[in-house]
């Protein structure tokens, strides 16, 4: 009886918190508290998001083990060390146990992904092509925010007339805002803000293009790197796709 531990989380390499949901429900036995201890914050109050650590307090029955699970977070990655208290009772005589350690290794979530295609690959001279850009998310439980890309064309080729600018699904397009690359003679496509969620994927980016002036022969398009500034500033891929004016 009269158990108790207290858990103050890491600081470094970033501060360690708990995260949402919390996880553990005080006094309330269930699988994230198996024996219906008392869990609290480190300093004795209301366990909640964003507190440093945890208290756990209560009795163990005999010839048992009890699991006090919650959730957390941190402010950056790399490599968190945590260490307990000593654990203690007050009955049937006061005692202390040891204390525990675990790692934690946090990533930087991966960059944003851009591919580039053009539909139909080759088209006769004077005729219309589709550009797609498509910007992939690669993590599966982190959205990036701040995305942008700088896709210059290569000489001779601009965005149509009429230019039948897209952004697809309009749900996976979140806060884009197009600097060129959507009007009538642009020979760029330039973008930022924009923000694809985890549970997204991917969004898709197309427009008309032609080459002015008509001719035939391969241009090839590249695009510069894609990046994005949140969680944290990333530098992704570029992407490149070419496409071929033929002869009426």
């Amino acid at each position: 009886t009269g158990t108790a531990l207290n858990d103050v989380f890491p600081v470094a390499p970033s501060a360690m918190t708990i995260g949402t949901p919390v996880g553990a429900v005080t006094t309330v036995a269930g699988p994230y508290n198996t024996c219906g201890l008392t869990v609290l914050d480190s300093g004795g109050g209301a366990l909640a998001a964003g507190d440093v650590g945890v208290r756990v307090t209560g009795t163990i029955p005999a010839s048992s083990s009890c699991t006090v699970t919650v959730n957390v977070v941190t402010a950056g990655a790399g490599t968190f060390t945590n260490t307990t208290t000593a654990i203690t009772a007050t009955g049937p005589a006061a005692t202390t146990g040891n204390t525990a350690q675990a790692q934690l290794v946090v990533l930087d979530p991966l960059p944003p992904v851009v591919t580039k295609s053009f539909i139909p690959g080759e088209q006769v001279s004077g005729g219309t092509v589709r550009m797609f850009v498509e910007i992939r998310n690669p993590n599966p439980g982190v959205g990036l925010t701040g995305i942008a890309l700088a896709d210059p064309f290569p000489a001779g080729m601009q965005v149509a007339n009429p230019p039948s600018f897209a952004s697809d699904p309009a749900g996976a397009c979140a806060g884009l805002n197009v600097t060129s690359g959507n009007t009538a003679g642009n020979t760029a496509l330039n973008f930022n803000s924009l923000g694809v969620g985890a549970s997204v994927g991917s969004c898709t980016i197309s427009v008309n293009v032609v080459r002015n002036p008509a001719g035939t022969g391969t241009l090839t398009n590249t695009t510069g790197n894609v990046t994005a500034t949140g969680p944290v500033a990333l530098t992704g891929n570029s992407a490149s796709a070419s496409v071929t004016w033929v002869a009426a």
